[in-house]
């Protein structure tokens, strides 16, 4: 072996062992900020979605066989898919549900600490290949700086905090190692059809499948490799350039196909999706243009306050002048993505920015009938803010060490501290939804989860009033919060408010996901004799005055609505009323617990055989998988079993 040779070798060996050194040293230090800033946070609750796409955790028990694992990975109800890998995921926290959520959340951040350590590898890689043969290089030290700013930005918290966002987390992971294996390709390789290529090619399939599986936002990685190769990986491309060619429609053109392809096999679903929105597909497009821009104010300016699950109170686009801010937002879209074009070549960051933003959000922040507004969004969409920290160190060219650093630094110790000031209040329930319904005066959602925290978890009526007459005024004719004003009653020795003021006018108010479930907690009450102030017959008018309003009769919720009434009659021995209602609640939601209310009102009736007949019915609707959800039931269910 030649002595060049050899000093080149050793030259290579002593670069992979400083970087595989400088990477623990990275991990290491990742891992203790994280630990210290996110710890604070680890005994909040569960939050909005966690419930329905957990519950089946404790199904028959909780996981306790095989079967029980089957049943819970691949019953998935997020989507078509069902997100299997993620729910496998869970099902290593299945022992703490649903009591202990500090489990589930020690486990996302696991996950965050991970997938940032994989974001330090891939910039690192970005660097390198961006470095070959330029003057004027990028610094070691970048990509742990951009790492580290976006393990600790605060547009993270949701994604980390809600629990069920281990979804995002996963697909992120997934997707950040589809990246890492391709900037590995093109930095060995000449892109060209051949064996490595097709190895490559069949990889990213794997695990890009793997990202789908967890969530379907891992089909944007052509278009993540794609503004790579526009952008930073041009020269390397410049090599083969038909191939490239070729290989760049593909990435952009297929996965728009693909989408596009999906969007109109899912249309017919679609349409009923869009039925519960206040929006349609124009004015999601117009109002997600504004969003953008706020979303990129909060990448670049990160408030202390701002950062929630609640923006129900976003401002719909209803055309291109309402707001006003709706057409200059478009035309600012339009002007980027041209200065992208402009700009691939001669500051090749600043156009893969725009590029990796933008093709980021095409799937949750376009034509698909999503609700308007969420940081998680942006997790990997947010890599864009340190590939513009990238562009500035080039411009800054030798001030860099005495300008760009502390500039660098400041930020980092900015998105630091905003984190810091957030994770506490995370932790503690009553804190944060205090704190959401303060910072979101506009937000029904805020005002009710406020509200439910004072009144379930504090059991302080007062204080739950004071939120509900916020949502009040927000929205009068939201039978949602007049049923919570009902229920906060409950817990009065006498009424507080006008009671029969709430019940009227309801003819014509909409439905919404609230209303339901507050009937059925003051039924419950009722059934549990912890409700005086309200009577049954007081319910029951009140009820049928519902049963009046056309929104609600039409709604996917109208069985549940006369389920309830069943149960209120019940409580006062109507028994003929009752069972006419069962039967009306049963044709429109075929629910086992219906058909358990049926024995039930057959055997006070003493007919056996009517209550033998709802029997063998309701043995044929568990056949079909209609089970019985409540406890309740289920005990009802059983002691008609031994009886009957």
């Amino acid at each position: 072996m030649s002595i060049n040779k050899y000093y080149k070798l050793s030259k290579e060996s002593l670069h992979r062992s400083s970087i595989r050194n400088f990477s623990i040293y990275y991990l290491i230090i990742a891992g203790i900020l994280s630990t210290l800033i996110y710890w604070p946070s680890i005994n909040g609750p569960f939050l909005f979605d966690d419930v329905y796409n957990l519950i089946a955790l404790g199904k028959n028990g909780g996981i306790n066989s095989f079967a029980d694992w089957k049943d819970f990975v691949f019953g998935g109800v997020s989507s078509r898919l069902g997100r299997p890998l993620v729910l496998a995921s869970f099902t290593l926290n299945s022992l703490n549900w649903p009591t202990d959520p500090l489990p589930f959340k020690v486990t996302n951040i696991a996950i965050h600490l991970l997938n940032s350590w994989l974001v330090f590898k891939l910039l690192t890689k970005i660097s390198a290949i961006y470095n070959r043969g330029r003057k004027i290089k990028l610094a070691p030290i970048l990509p742990a700086l951009g790492a580290l700013i976006w393990l600790l930005h605060p547009i993270h918290l949701t994604t980390i905090l809600q629990i069920v966002q281990r979804m995002t987390l996963l697909s992120g992971t997934f997707t950040f190692i589809s990246l890492i294996m391709y900037t590995n390709y093109i930095a060995r390789n000449k892109l060209k059809f051949d064996k490595a290529f097709v190895k490559l090619v069949l990889f990213l399939s794997v695990i890009g499948l793997f990202g789908i599986l967890s969530k379907e936002t891992a089909i944007l990685i052509p278009f993540y490799l794609f503004s790579l190769n526009y952008t930073v990986f041009r020269r390397e491309l410049s090599k083969t350039p038909y191939f490239s060619i070729a290989w760049q429609r593909f990435l952009l053109f297929g996965t728009l196909l693909i989408l596009l392809l999906i969007f109109t096999i899912l249309n017919r679903d679609f349409s009923n999706s869009w039925l519960i929105r206040d929006f349609n597909l124009e004015e999601r497009l117009y109002t997600e243009s504004r969003i953008l821009f706020d979303y990129i104010e909060k990448l670049f300016i990160p408030k202390a306050s701002g950062f929630g699950l609640f923006h129900d109170d976003i401002v719909i686009s209803r055309g291109l002048l309402t707001p006003i801010s709706t057409i200059f937002s478009l035309i600012a879209i339009f002007i980027l993505i041209i200065i992208a074009i402009l700009l691939r070549k001669s500051k090749p960051f600043i156009s893969l920015a725009i590029l990796w933003f933008f093709l980021g959000h095409i799937l949750e922040s376009t034509a698909w009938p999503l609700e308007l507004y969420f940081e998680h969004r942006n997790y990997a969409p947010s890599i864009s803010a340190i590939f513009l920290i990238f562009q500035v160190f080039i411009e800054l060219k030798n001030k860099s060490i005495r300008i760009f650093f502390p500039f660098a630094s400041a930020y980092l110790v900015l998105v630091t501290t905003v984190t810091s000031l957030n994770t506490p209040i995370w932790g503690n329930s009553l804190e944060l939804f205090n704190n959401w319904a303060l910072e979101k005066p506009n937000s029904l959602r805020a005002q009710h989860q406020a509200a439910s925290t004072w009144l379930n978890e504090y059991h302080n009526p007062s204080e739950a009033r004071k939120f509900l007459l916020r949502a009040h005024q927000i929205n009068p004719k939201h039978i949602g919060t007049r049923m919570l004003l009902l229920k906060v009653n409950c817990f009065y020795s006498e009424p507080v408010d006008d009671i029969l003021a709430l019940t009227q006018n309801l003819e014509t108010y909409e439905a919404d996901s609230i209303y339901i479930k507050t009937i059925a907690s003051i039924v419950k009450m009722k059934e549990n004799k912890l409700c005086p102030n309200l009577s049954s017959n007081f319910i029951i008018n009140f009820l049928t005055k519902l049963e009046e309003n056309t929104n609600l009769v039409n709604d996917s919720y109208y069985g549940w609505l006369l389920y309830n009434k069943v149960r209120v009659l019940l409580i006062n021995e109507n028994l003929d009323d009752a069972l006419i209602y069962a039967h009306k609640s049963l044709k429109e939601t075929r629910y086992l617990g219906t058909v358990v209310l049926m024995i039930e009102i057959a055997y006070k009736m003493d007919d056996l055989e009517l209550a033998r007949k709802y029997f063998k019915e309701a043995k044929l609707l568990e056949k079909q998988g209609l089970i019985v959800i409540s406890e309740e039931m289920k005990a009802k269910y059983t002691k008609f079993s031994n009886l009957l």
